[in-house]
């Protein structure tokens, strides 16, 4: 079975539908309200999580509620970049965003299961680059 058959019985639910399950929970008492925060992914040469990092980091947005990641790989080295848990300058503005699509055309399996389960996409914000700042 692939993941998309495992998914609610085969049947895929509407983007409507995973919007108010996501806000539902992380708008709830369970969850964490993140609609409209900022965070930042730094690669970092000195964390616990990695000794190889460049240095360099993106600040992004939640246009929504909806899971992110804690790591991702660095856009510019390949290295572990870390989330900085929601604590970022309120100076710094956003390279990239967080976002629900519209549908689930086009999505790869895991991009899907990602999305069905809460979940946001990353993207440059409108306008951007998409590149990772040097420190």
């Amino acid at each position: 079975m692939s993941i998309l058959s495992d998914l609610a019985g085969g049947k895929l639910p509407s983007i409507a539908e995973i919007r108010e399950r996501a806000t539902a929970h992380h708008n709830g008492v369970v969850g964490f309200a993140n609609s409209g925060k900022k965070n930042a992914y730094v690669c970092d040469n000195t964390s616990a999580f990695s000794t190889d990092g460049c240095g360099s980091y993106i600040v992004t947005v939640d246009l929504e509620p909806g899971v992110t990641p804690f790591s991702m790989k660095c856009g510019r080295c390949g290295q572990l970049a870390t989330s900085k848990g929601y604590r970022v300058s309120h100076h710094l503005e956003p390279s990239h965003e967080w976002y629900r699509p519209k549908n689930l055309d086009g999505l790869t399996d895991w991009q899907v299961e990602h999305v069905c389960n809460g979940g946001l996409l990353l993207r440059p914000v409108p306008g951007g680059t998409g590149e990772w700042s040097s420190q």
